[in-house]
């Protein structure tokens, strides 16, 4: 019996010797990332409010020309993603409201997929902000800005006879 006392407090000795005074906590501090564009969230590939809808990217590469150019792409097709989200959370709302209508079928989805594809993109407003590495790489912050109103009237003239462009321009 003596003997698993002192077994027991020569563990209970050793146990204590090697633990932390202070409790383990399990919060990582993680740093705080900084861009020369103050506007850019990693991980945020677009956005939209009541005035504008606009796509993000951060693109890097050897050539400059090339990352500015994949900048551009990657911001005009995350401006398209937003885009699609808002004219799906549209046609969403009316097929919920009015159970299975013409929004819920494959053909008017298809058909408002292909439109907002076709958009013109082109006039946009376009902002890059470089940034060259010390390795030679240069970093290219872009953001792809599109009025609201007039981008989503124009998607909704697409379809007049319907209750889409009432729910689109919402």
């Amino acid at each position: 019996m003596i003997r698993y006392i002192l077994l027991f407090t020569a563990f209970s000795l050793t146990m204590s010797a090697c633990s932390t005074p202070e409790p383990v906590s399990d919060e990582r501090v993680e740093a705080e990332e900084t861009h020369p564009a103050g506007w850019f969230r990693p991980g945020v590939p677009s956005s939209s409010d009541s005035l504008s809808i606009t796509g993000y990217s951060h693109s890097a590469a050897a050539a400059r020309e090339q990352a500015l150019q994949a900048g551009k792409e990657t911001a005009l097709s995350n401006l398209r993603y937003e885009i699609d989200r808002l004219a799906e959370q549209a046609r969403v709302s009316l097929a919920e409201i009015n159970g299975a209508t013409p929004y819920s079928e494959a053909g008017f989805i298809l058909t408002l997929r292909n439109r907002v594809a076709e958009l013109d993109l082109s006039k946009a407003d376009l902002e890059q902000i470089e940034e060259r590495r010390s390795d030679g790489v240069t970093e290219v912050y872009t953001r792809v800005t599109a009025d609201r109103a007039r981008l989503l009237g124009r998607l909704a003239s697409e379809f007049p006879d319907s209750r889409f462009p009432e729910m689109l321009l919402k």
